[in-house]
């Protein structure tokens, strides 16, 4: 039995390129990896990537590629990431999505979406 655990990102993707409080308060959405239904997260249901559950952040940290950590911080390409798990509105399965946002330039934010991966039991 295969257990390894995929990312259903296959290339991160810009999710947002903006203000700062369009994000905020936008509501994101992507089709679920497992059936039609929908994934859905906000800024606002996000946990900073420093303050999950270490378990989950090995987990995370062992499927998505290019997270860096620097002195307890994680980022990715220099912007703070994000996980906030999401269920689907269909079947109810259950994913972790992690995401960047940070300050690009002056009054202009980016976010990266860089992880879809199955939630850990």
């Amino acid at each position: 039995m295969n257990n390894k655990v995929k990312n259903f990102v296959g290339s991160p993707k810009v999710i947002f390129d903006g203000f700062e409080q369009d994000f905020i308060d936008k509501q994101n959405f992507f089709g679920c990896p497992a059936c039609e239904g929908q994934l859905g997260f906000t800024l606002r249901n996000a946990t900073y990537f420093k303050y999950i559950d270490e378990n989950l952040k090995s987990h995370l940290i062992a499927c998505i590629k290019r997270i860096k950590e620097d002195d307890g911080r994680y980022y990715y390409k220099r912007s703070a990431i994000y996980v906030c798990t999401s269920q689907c509105d269909n079947n109810h399965h259950k994913y972790n999505v992690a995401f960047t946002f940070g300050e690009v330039q002056p009054a202009r934010y980016v976010s990266w979406l860089i992880g879809i991966v199955e939630e850990k039991c």
